[in-house]
């Protein structure tokens, strides 16, 4: 998993600069050539989710940009000190291959309790979600889909989804569906609170989507 490989040492400097100013420590930082080579992206990983608050602007949705360009430019600064900073027009050479691109940085933040959440909910079979799909066909089931770390439930009706939530048989799905996370959690962060399950309809997924994924998803 990206957010537990050892930190290269070239970016330890950034990560206990980043702790001193911002107070959350980084657990690791990669750099990465993406766009065939266009973009350097320079993704920061935090132990939680909860992390991303000291970087969001008042409305606490958008990034804070002034803090993004305190990075770009410190991350800049301490690869020039330790003499790794490579120039778009400068040519491949032996030693430029430890050197990085740093003019155009596209600065992330990663959060592994999130990705914790992501990979264990990928890494449920197709089996396994299709046996629990069987077993819960009895009690107004129709299908289970999941995209990334989220993960939905449909009933049949729209009244169906109500009449779930109010007499707990919504609860005690989600529940089902944290039994099986909870098998692929090898690091133990997954929580039922934190988990993103929805309870949703057979008939608002064809009314309103058109019975298309690419609809739903969107």
């Amino acid at each position: 998993m990206q957010g537990k490989e050892v930190m290269n040492p070239h970016f330890q400097p950034l990560a206990e600069w980043i702790k001193e100013t911002y107070g959350v420590q980084p657990i690791n930082i990669l750099y990465e050539n993406i766009e065939d080579g266009l973009v350097q992206q320079l993704a920061i990983w935090f132990e939680h989710k909860k992390t991303e608050a000291h970087f969001l602007n008042k409305d606490g949705y958008s990034f804070d940009k002034n803090k993004i360009k305190a990075i770009t430019q410190k991350f800049q600064q301490l690869l020039r000190e330790q003499g790794l900073e490579k120039k778009k027009d400068q040519p491949d050479t032996w030693e430029s291959i430890r050197e990085y691109l740093t003019e155009e940085v596209l600065i992330t933040y990663n959060y592994f309790d999130k990705l914790a959440i992501t990979e264990a909910n990928e890494a449920i079979t197709t089996a396994q979600v299709k046996q629990l799909e069987q077993q819960l066909s009895a009690e107004g089931l129709w299908q289970i889909s999941r995209l990334y770390g989220s993960t939905t439930f449909f009933a049949h009706t729209q009244q169906q989804v109500k009449d779930f939530t109010d007499n707990g048989t919504w609860k005690r799905w989600g529940d089902t569906w944290f039994a099986l996370l909870q098998q692929q959690d090898e690091f133990g962060y997954i929580k039922r609170d934190k988990l993103y399950l929805v309870l949703d309809s057979k008939e608002n997924f064809m009314d309103n989507y058109e019975g298309k994924w690419y609809y739903y998803y969107k």
